[in-house]
Formats: C-alpha cells, sequence, structure tokens
C-alpha cells in the first residue's frame, strides 16, 4: 500500500522526500539551490557587541542546501545582525525563521507582552542569502552558469 502511496504522489509531481528541520513545518518543499535551517538547536552565539544605540549578535547555524543532484548537503553559515533598541526575539534567528515567527501573548506575566516562538521554516535562495558561506556553496556548485530554473 505504501509503495502505491508513494507511485501516485511521484505521478502527481508531489514530493516523497522527507526533509529534515527539526520538527519545525516547511513552508514548502525546497528547490535546487534552496537552503533551510536544519534545527533550531544548532545555533551558537559568537559574539556580541554593545554599541551606542544598537548590539551587533554574530551566531552560526547550520544549513541544509539542496544541490544540481537534489541531494541535500550540510553549510555551517554565519550571520551578524544589529539590534535597534531592546530585542524582541525575532531578529537573531537563524535565516529561513523569521517571517515565520509566531508571537505569544502572555498576559499574566507583568514584565513583558509576550515572546516570539519559532512556526515554520521557509527555504530561501542560496544565491541571495546574504550569508558569506552559503553563497560560496551556491558558487561551488557551478549554480552562478545555469542559464534557467531547474525544478
Amino acid at each position: 500500500m505504501i509503495k502505491v502511496a508513494t507511485f501516485l504522489m511521484m505521478c502527481m509531481g508531489l514530493s516523497t522526500q522527507a526533509f529534515e528541520t527539526g520538527g519545525l513545518t516547511l513552508v514548502s518543499t525546497p528547490k535546487q539551490f534552496e537552503c533551510w535551517p536544519k534545527a533550531p538547536t544548532t545555533k551558537r552565539y559568537i559574539d556580541t557587541k554593545k554599541i551606542p544605540f544598537y548590539k551587533e549578535v554574530t551566531f552560526s547555524c547550520v544549513y541544509l542546501c539542496m544541490n544540481l543532484a537534489s541531494e541535500v548537503e550540510e553549510v555551517i553559515g554565519v550571520r551578524t545582525v544589529r539590534i535597534f533598541g531592546r530585542e524582541k526575539g525575532n531578529e537573531s534567528v537563524c535565516r529561513g525563521y523569521e517571517k515565520d515567527m509566531v508571537f505569544v501573548q502572555t498576559p499574566l506575566n507583568p514584565k513583558s507582552w509576550g515572546h516570539y516562538e519559532l512556526g515554520k521554516v521557509r527555504p530561501f535562495q542560496a544565491k541571495s542569502s546574504k550569508i558569506k558561506e552559503i553563497e560560496r556553496w551556491y558558487k561551488e556548485q557551478g549554480a552562478a552558469f545555469v542559464p534557467f530554473k531547474l525544478h
């Protein structure tokens, strides 16, 4: 029965491959040369600098990126973000989480209105990720020379 369901999904153009996301739902099936964070637990803080009017946070995350052959490769990417004012909780997150964060209200907490939690995982284009390690991976794949979309 499982083989029949898999065959039907393939005929309809649906993906049967499961992608690691750390238990979070993907917004869309990743395509070639797209990346997404492997899991929230892979984030590591590297440095925090307090500068007048803002704070600069540097951290790394493990990303999974799909190559031309539709194989998934791990890439460790480093980001630096600037946080102006009070940190809300949705600024210093791995790329792929920031657009789908969910605000959870905490009305019984007198010190805070609430906090952000991770919602879903959104794959992003490797070539325009603004993460040096991922953009380097993209160039190493020879993707810069592919003249058309391959999906």
